[in-house]
């Protein structure tokens, strides 16, 4: 079972656990995340961006460039449209969108529909 040490604006933590950020996840996108790491078996920094919490935007700027591993909830991200596209050119980024009609992809292909890549991902890590 994971151990996982949930951050918010403005703090940060400073380790070698494996860290990933949540922008603007739904209800439904939180409970998908916790069921998908239920049974790994690492330490996680879990840095949460949430607009109705929170506009340090310097924060969400600086933590997007540190950490491993990036999840955007673009249906849900409906107040940062200008920040969409830096964060999408970002390598580490993954995205969730049920908006078909914008072509996000143009800007990059991590578009993920469920956590289970992810969970590979940071299931290869050690």
């Amino acid at each position: 079972m994971s151990r996982i040490n949930l951050i918010t604006a403005p703090d940060r933590l400073y380790n070698s656990n494996i860290s990933i950020l949540l922008i603007n996840p739904s209800e439904a996108v939180k409970a998908d995340f916790n069921k998908a790491i239920l049974n790994l078996d690492k330490e996680i920094n879990l840095y949460l961006y949430e607009t109705a919490q929170s506009n340090d935007y310097n924060w969400l700027i600086t933590v997007s460039n540190t950490v491993d591993h990036i999840v955007l909830d673009i249906s849900n991200s409906n107040k940062e449209f200008w920040l969409l596209g830096y964060i999408l050119s970002l390598p580490q980024i993954h995205y969730l969108s049920s908006i078909n009609e914008t072509p996000y992809h143009l800007l990059n292909n991590n578009r993920i529909y469920d956590f289970s890549a992810l969970v590979e991902k940071l299931n290869q890590k050690d």
